[in-house]
């Protein structure tokens, strides 16, 4: 599914919703799948470590598409207003890629700034 957000870069696979957690899958698997090929479970360790090796995930990023792409898929939006919503898309796209070349970013922990001269005494007014 293309995405707006989150998901455009990514080579992630999401399964279908119908699992709620790697356990509820891990189970499916241990009671359908290895019995119906005469194959022995394996632990949830190895279970997840394979699950990541593939690239899978259960649960899809919640912002995927727009309330406008929604609309034009449902046919409640015109063709022409979809195609200038999708020429903004791409235009902001290309401005968030260039200021990314071109701008610098720095980050800094401010709570380990330690004010000098530093004194162990409580200051206290009266």
């Amino acid at each position: 599914m293309e995405s707006h957000y989150c998901r455009k870069k990514t080579s992630k696979l999401y399964l279908e919703t119908l699992w709620e957690s790697k356990a509820q899958l891990l189970k499916v698997y241990n009671n359908e799948f290895c019995k119906d090929n005469n194959c022995d479970p394996v632990s949830i360790a190895t279970f997840s470590e394979v699950f990541e090796q593939m690239n899978l995930s259960l649960y899809q990023p919640k912002k995927d598409a727009c309330d406008l792409c929604e609309k034009y898929k449902t046919k409640n939006v015109s063709e022409e207003e979809y195609k200038c919503h999708i020429k903004k898309k791409e235009s902001a796209r290309v401005e968030k890629e260039s200021d990314k070349k071109s701008t610098k970013e720095v980050t800094m922990d401010l709570q380990a700034v330690q004010l000098c001269p530093r004194s162990n005494v409580l200051l206290t007014l009266f």
